[in-house]
């Protein structure tokens, strides 16, 4: 099984290079989701990402989130299009540091 397809789509958008199969020529190559197979790992979930480049990714997905119109959060209510990934995160940091 490949690795996660959201990730995968993650690292292209991100232009992360990665290692290169023996057979396609080696070397590092900016990621590219329709070309999966010629890198190496990509059948490795656990191993293909570093955790740091895991944490780009979702970090890169999570602020890329987009609201639909009538889109809210408890008392937060978006507009159509706007970025909702920075009011969750920030909501998210609000919870984490009342609760210590």
């Amino acid at each position: 099984m490949l690795v996660g397809n959201s990730l995968l789509k993650g690292a292209e958008e991100l232009c992360i290079r990665k290692p290169v199969k023996l057979e396609y020529g080696a070397g590092n190559k900016e990621f590219v989701f329709e070309d999966q197979n010629f890198f190496a790992g990509t059948d490795d979930p656990a191993t293909f990402f570093t955790s740091q480049e895991r944490q780009s990714i979702v970090r890169h997905m999570l602020f890329s989130l987009r609201a639909h119109q009538g889109d809210a959060l408890d008392k937060i209510h978006f507009l159509e299009g706007q970025a909702i990934g920075m009011e969750v995160t920030f909501g998210l940091l609000l919870v984490i540091l009342i609760d210590k």
